[in-house]
C-alpha cells in the first residue's frame, strides 16, 4: 500500500505544479473593446510581455468607459480604439480620449522618439473665422465644432485647396501643421481620429530576445502571430518531461513491487498446501468450474442432432425459429436438442453457445452434465435423407 500512496501523492503534486509553472506566461488581455497583444502590453503585465515602446495603461474615461491609453513624448496621450497587428501594414487607431482630436493638431506635435508614424497625413491650415464667413465654408474645408464658440468657429482646410480667393483669407490664421489622418480619402477623414503604423518589432521577432532575460523573469511568450506555432512554453515542456519521466519510473517500481508480492504470496500458499490430488471428490468441483465457463466438445456432441428433411418436420411445429440466430428452420438443416428441457436450435448455433455458456439460451437452466454424458448421440431425421 505504501507505493500506491506514494504514487497518488506524486500525481497530485504534478497536478498542482503544472499551473504554477505556466503562471508567468503572457496571455492576451482585454481593455474595453480592445485586445492587447504583443508587442503591446498593459502596465499591470510583466515587463517581458511587450516592447517598452508599446506600453499602454487601461484607464476609465467618463464618456467612453475603459480604454487603453498610449503616451507619446511630443504628442501627449491618446486613447487606443483598435489594434490590428496582422494587416499589411499593421495599424493603431487612436483619438483624443476627451473627444476633440483636432485641438491636438494646433500646437505642433510629432511622434519622434517612438516607433510610430502616421499611416496617412496631410498638411492642414487652421483658421479662426467669424460666423458670417463660416456660412461660406465648403468641402474640403471643415468646421471643428469642439473648438468653436457662439460667434467664432475654427475651420481647417487642406493646404492644397487653399488659395487667395478663398473666403477664409479674411479669417485669423491659427496654425499650419501636418495632420495624421484615418484615410487617404479626404471625404472619409474628419480629423476625429487617425491611424499610426510601425515596423519594429513585428511578429517575426524572436521571443528569446524579449521574454527570456538572464534572470529568466518570464517564460517563453506566444505572440499569437500567424507564422508562429502555438504551444506551451519551453520551461513547462521541460517540467512535464521530467515529471512524466519520474511518474513512469514510479509506475514501473510499483508494478515490480506488486508483481513480487503476488509471487511471494503464491509461493507461501504453495508451501502451506504442497499438493492436492485430483480425486473423485474433486471431480464434481472441476465439472462445476467447466460448466460455469461452458461445455467441452464431448459434452456438446452428446446432445442429439436431428436432420430436417424436405418436409422440415419439427418436434414442435409452432417452434419454427432458432432463438439464437432468429432464423426459421429450413429443409436440409440440422438441429440439436437439449434433452433436459427439450429446447432445440440450429446445431451450429447451439454448439457455439454451449462453448461459452453452460445454460439453455431459452430457459437458462443448466443441462444435467451426467445425463448429457450418458446420452448416446443419435442422428435422427424428420424424413429420410435423399
Amino acid at each position: 500500500m505504501a507505493p500506491l500512496k506514494l504514487f497518488f501523492f506524486f500525481a497530485i503534486f504534478l497536478f498542482f505544479l503544472h499551473p504554477s509553472a505556466n503562471a508567468k506566461t503572457c496571455p492576451r488581455v482585454v481593455c474595453g473593446p480592445v485586445i492587447v497583444d504583443f508587442p503591446f502590453r498593459l502596465s499591470q503585465q510583466p515587463s517581458c510581455c511587450g516592447n517598452p515602446n508599446f506600453n499602454l495603461s487601461c484607464e476609465f474615461k467618463p464618456r467612453i468607459g475603459e480604454v487603453p491609453v498610449i503616451r507619446f513624448p511630443f504628442a501627449g496621450e491618446f486613447g487606443v480604439y483598435d489594434i490590428d497587428e496582422f494587416s499589411t501594414p499593421n495599424f493603431l487607431r487612436v483619438r483624443d480620449p476627451d473627444g476633440c482630436t483636432a485641438k491636438r493638431f494646433l500646437p505642433k506635435f510629432n511622434f519622434s522618439g517612438t516607433p510610430f508614424e502616421p499611416m496617412y497625413s496631410e498638411t492642414y491650415i487652421f483658421f479662426n473665422c467669424s460666423n458670417n464667413v463660416t456660412r461660406l465654408v465648403e468641402f474640403p474645408a471643415m468646421i471643428i465644432y469642439c473648438l468653436s464658440v457662439e460667434n467664432f468657429s475654427v475651420v481647417a482646410i487642406p493646404s492644397t485647396f487653399y488659395n487667395d480667393s478663398s473666403p477664409l483669407r479674411s479669417c485669423r490664421h491659427l496654425a499650419t501643421n501636418s495632420v495624421p489622418l484615418q484615410s487617404p480619402n479626404l471625404t472619409q477623414s474628419n480629423l476625429n481620429e487617425f491611424l499610426l503604423t510601425w515596423k519594429e518589432p513585428d511578429c517575426s521577432s524572436s521571443c528569446s530576445d524579449i521574454c527570456e532575460s538572464p534572470e529568466e523573469r518570464c517564460l517563453e511568450y506566444d505572440y499569437g502571430c500567424p507564422n508562429k506555432k502555438h504551444g506551451i512554453s519551453k520551461s513547462t515542456k521541460y517540467g512535464l518531461i521530467i515529471g512524466l519521466g519520474a511518474l513512469a519510473f514510479l509506475l514501473v517500481v510499483v508494478f515490480v513491487i506488486y508483481h513480487n508480492s503476488r509471487r511471494n504470496y503464491r509461493y507461501q500458499q504453495h508451501q502451506q498446501n504442497p499438493s492436492v490430488e485430483i480425486s473423485g471428490s474433486a471431480e464434481p468441483q472441476l465439472a462445476a468450474a467447466t460448466a460455469a465457463n461452458g461445455l467441452d466438445r464431448s459434452r456438446i456432441e452428446a446432445y442429439p442432432i436431428t436432420f430436417l428433411g424436405e418436409s422440415c418436420r419439427l418436434p414442435r411445429p409452432n417452434d419454427n425459429t432458432c432463438s439464437i440466430c432468429l432464423s426459421e428452420y429450413k429443409a436440409k438443416e440440422t438441429i440439436r436438442t437439449i434433452t433436459e428441457c427439450d429446447h432445440y436450435f440450429h446445431s451450429n448455433c447451439i454448439d457455439e453457445w454451449l462453448k461459452l455458456h453452460a445454460t439453455c439460451p431459452v430457459c437458462r437452466n443448466s443441462p444435467d452434465q451426467e445425463t448429457a454424458l450418458i446420452t448416446n448421440p443419435a442422428l435422427s431425421s424428420s424424413s429420410p435423407p435423399p
